[in-house]
């Protein structure tokens, strides 16, 4: 289903506030940055303190902190803005219907341990927001402190958490308060090797209301296979205009029929799911083309 944009919006970068992490396609703070410029199920927003935070679908409702965003990986690190993750991981389902997956899952068990649980002789690292004076709760991957546990304390859940890395056999418990590391799969412009960069702001608007083309019409459009020489129709064109990584040899191009202005296919594909015009010129490609294969210029 296309997605309705109009030509006159710039997607421009976007924070919070000042340190606060960048937010560009395919992310978008809803506020400041038009629907057109962000993907679906990846709008951000800013709360009275200036964090960016992020709520995704789940059987409860949660507000995550975005730490931070790295596009070329397609990684976006998560934390609890009232400091407690543990308790956002407990009552989250992250799978239900989001688009967000953990790079590493590891498996932990939770226990609540009554006031006469001895912390001192466990050596076992407590998630201090869960407990209070009269129980303390652990979080724990190792099979050897689960059998242990299980004699003295209640197991009340096994959570599967998206870990940054996994935690070694050796590592008792984990008090769970690092970032929350998760990928996604589309769009997938992201695995470009640079962010995208806002676009110039000096081209001329048009005020026409247009429609993202469909899958049949963007594949229509020719591909280039670069060669060793990396020439291209433009011999200025050096870098990809929407994620400013320089083209490299046997990299997919694409340039638009019409103002021959080129892009890596991958991101000018994304790009004309949402909107009907070249990010450069503004100006509306042809109609769909005769299929055509791809070559190598060389």
């Amino acid at each position: 289903m296309p997605y309705l944009a109009t030509s006159k919006e710039l997607c421009l970068k976007s924070v919070c506030r000042r340190n606060e992490p960048k937010i560009h396609f395919p992310f978008r703070i809803k506020s400041r940055q038009p629907e057109s410029c962000g993907y679906p199920g990846f709008d951000l927003f800013c709360n009275e303190a200036g964090q960016t935070l992020m709520k995704l679908p789940g059987l409860y409702s949660g507000e995550f902190m975005v730490e931070g965003i790295e596009y070329h990986k397609q990684e976006i690190w998560l934390n609890d803005p009232k400091s407690c993750l543990p308790k956002l991981i407990l009552f989250h389902n992250l799978s239900a219907g989001s688009p967000f997956k953990g790079v590493n899952y590891q498996d932990f068990t939770f226990f609540n341990c009554s006031e006469s649980f001895d912390l001192g002789v466990s050596r076992l690292t407590p998630i201090v927001c869960l407990s209070d004076s009269n129980y303390t709760v652990f979080a724990t991957s190792s099979a050897r402190v689960i059998e242990i546990l299980s004699t003295t304390c209640k197991l009340f859940k096994t959570v599967s958490v998206p870990v940054q890395s996994p935690f070694d056999e050796q590592i008792l418990s984990s008090d769970l308060s690092d970032d929350l590391r998760l990928t996604w799969d589309e769009p997938g412009c992201g695995k470009r090797r640079d962010p995208i960069p806002e676009l110039n702001p000096s081209v001329a608007p048009q005020s026409t209301l247009v429609l993202g083309l469909d899958g049949p019409t963007i594949e229509s459009y020719p591909k280039i296979v670069l060669g060793e020489s990396r020439r291209l129709p433009k011999p200025d064109d050096h870098t990809c205009p929407i994620c400013l990584s320089e083209y490299r040899p046997k990299e997919t191009l694409k340039p638009i029929p019409k103002c021959q202005h080129c892009f890596h296919a991958a991101c000018i594909d994304e790009w004309l799911k949402l909107n009907a015009t070249c990010p450069i010129c503004r100006n509306p490609p042809p109609q769909p083309l005769p299929a055509l294969i791809s070559v190598d210029v060389s």
